[in-house]
């Protein structure tokens, strides 16, 4: 099998097509009006991430109101599906997390979550696993709405939550406020979710031994097909200091050079573009919350010296090192 899946590849569960045309419906939208032009018909099993962006760029003009994503996010926490009863019933943040990870080939929400710490806080970076073009910010507000809502249901703590996002700020800013608290910065070089490390093991107010370990037992850990970008992306952290060339990450691929090529610039992106992105995130992970400095962090991205280092990061950011210090 593959180890990865692009955007036309019909990989995913319609469980989200299904959150998004139940959310919509209840605000008005038919449903035969909503999948219009989609691709996706009722009774699908699997669709592509082509089409179920498609469906959310569809459903934003529908109701453009700029809360949707969100509501999506909270229907998929409530409804009943074993992994939302896993998170549910989860003993602890770790748990739940390691949950989602684990089994989240049930839901496919085209994002996935790095996790990094330091000495007091834990950041949850949401990474794209396709291609999210104009549908981006909804995806985010999905993944964003289903965690604030976890954490607000078991551990009483949005209060406590500080999130950064690449977006401008929207015009909707209220409904992100309402939905996600009011520690929120727009316009950051990533989106960041931000939470006090006493969290981690803390535990959940439903916490529910029994009732997690039926959620388990009614799933299969598949070892699923990654999105491409996220394929891409895990194997490139892994050769952080010595990045594979194009050629061998086709080869891994199972693809020759100019078909990766064309996949990822129908992605929306190109390998360059790609293995520049993980170099720049680590790098702004370590500055910011790491202290690490400059020599430090041009040998752990494989540069040969800290000048060729600072170069990049300029390239990256428009800024230098110093500035996110």
């Amino acid at each position: 099998m593959r180890p990865w899946f692009g955007s036309d590849d019909k990989q995913l569960p319609a469980l989200q097509a299904k959150a998004i045309v139940t959310v919509a419906e209840r605000r008005g939208v038919a449903p035969e009006r909503l999948l219009r032009g989609t691709g996706i018909f009722e009774g699908d099993p699997l669709i592509s991430p082509a089409q179920l962006v498609r469906l959310a760029c569809q459903a934003q003009k529908l109701l453009p109101q700029g809360e949707l994503g969100f509501l999506v996010g909270h229907h998929l926490l409530r409804q009943d599906h074993p992994l939302a009863n896993l998170l549910r019933a989860a003993p602890d943040l770790r748990r739940a997390l390691m949950g989602l990870a684990r089994y989240r080939s049930q839901w496919q929400l085209l994002q996935y979550l790095r996790l990094e710490a330091s000495h007091d806080r834990l950041y949850l970076y949401l990474q794209d696993a396709v291609g999210l073009g104009e549908a981006r910010a909804f995806f985010c507000q999905v993944t964003l709405g289903l965690l604030s809502a976890l954490l607000r249901l078991q551990l009483n703590g949005r209060q406590a939550l500080e999130i950064s996002l690449s977006q401008k700020t929207p015009k909707g800013l209220h409904h992100y406020q309402a939905h996600l608290g009011l520690a929120l910065r727009f316009g950051a070089e990533q989106d960041c979710l931000s939470l006090p490390r006493s969290w981690w093991q803390a535990g959940f107010a439903e916490a529910d031994a029994t009732a997690f370990a039926d959620a388990k037992a009614a799933m299969v850990a598949e070892l699923a097909p990654l999105g491409l970008l996220e394929w891409l992306a895990r194997l490139q952290h892994r050769h952080l200091t010595a990045q594979l060339g194009l050629e061998q990450v086709a080869t891994r691929a199972g693809l020759s050079p100019a078909s990766l090529k064309r996949q990822l610039k129908a992605q929306g992106t190109s390998f360059g573009q790609c293995g520049d992105q993980v170099k720049k995130l680590r790098a702004l992970h370590w500055l910011c919350y790491g202290q690490l400095p400059n020599e430090v962090l041009a040998q752990r991205l494989g540069y040969s010296d800290v000048h060729n280092f600072r170069r990049s990061f300029k390239r990256w950011t428009g800024a230098v090192p110093s500035v996110f210090r």
